[in-house]
């Protein structure tokens, strides 16, 4: 992976990682969390070698929530309390500062009423806010997400978003959110970055989302044209050739000429999101 560092310009702001699939997404943020180690170079989290730092020390500064993960069977309220492993005492006991943030997290996340449900009787929603949770109880000065809005419906992705952006901003939290949705990294995030597809991975754009809307990035990555909606920078249009050569026609049977016929793309998409 070549390029330069993947962080907002300051404090209490989020970023957006978009990229075609494959392109390292996951693996930089494992690399920002220390679970891994580039081939070349290093990884810095507040100036320091992340590999320098000591694993409790590390949980207490940086919290991850991956792309895949296990669920416990045990309470959503207890999964979402091992978070607090690196604030707790030698003994390992949760005290009323942990006990309150285990709350207000659950809170945040609308999980009052699961908490004390199995985890792995959630929803596949309720799972994903419960993780979330867990992220937020890590209190970490540095959140990385990795594609959290999976499994949410439109609107509670919204919701999350805001609530991430506002929470960054609140707490002076830095957070780095590895997206599908284009069209939520351009709303809801203060800078986005674009990875390309190409290998070794190079970092093609990094700026606000108007800058990042009306740059080259986008189209070099997805095909995906975005533009302005409302004051709004969201995609707006893609412009996808079909790829089918005119010229000489082969000999179809009928059949599969009628089938052919109706799947064809047009030779333009327009997405109008």
């Amino acid at each position: 992976m070549t390029g330069t560092g993947l962080l907002p310009h300051s404090q209490g702001e989020a970023l957006g990682v978009l990229g075609p699939n494959g392109c390292g997404k996951s693996t930089l943020l494992g690399f920002a969390d220390g679970l891994g180690m580039p081939a070349r170079g290093t990884v810095l989290v507040c100036g320091e070698p992340v590999a320098a730092i000591p694993a409790r020390e590390r949980a207490g500064r940086i919290a991850l929530l991956p792309q895949v993960h296990g669920t416990p069977s045990m309470q959503a309220r207890d999964v979402v309390a091992c978070e607090r492993y690196a604030h707790m005492g030698p003994f390992g006991q949760l005290g009323e500062k942990d006990e309150r943030v285990v709350d207000e997290a659950i809170s945040l996340m609308g999980l009052r009423a699961p908490s004390h449900r199995n985890a792995r009787r959630l929803s596949g929603g309720e799972r994903q806010r419960a993780f979330i949770a867990m992220a937020l109880a890590q209190e970490a000065g540095v959140l990385l997400l990795d594609e959290p809005t999976t499994y949410l419906d439109v609107r509670a992705a919204h919701e999350l978003m805001a609530l991430v952006r506002r929470l960054a901003a609140q707490r002076g939290m830095t957070v780095v959110a590895v997206l599908r949705d284009i069209d939520l990294a351009l709303r809801f995030c203060d800078e986005v970055a674009v990875l390309g597809r190409e290998r070794p991975t190079r970092l093609l754009a990094q700026g606000t989302p108007a800058e990042v809307a009306g740059g080259p990035a986008l189209p070099a990555a997805f095909g995906v044209a975005a533009g302005s909606a409302r004051g709004t920078a969201c995609a707006r249009t893609a412009c996808l050739r079909s790829g089918l050569r005119r010229g000489r026609k082969r000999d179809v049977p009928a059949a599969r000429k009628s089938r052919r016929a109706r799947v064809d793309p047009p030779a333009q998409l327009r997405w109008l999101g």
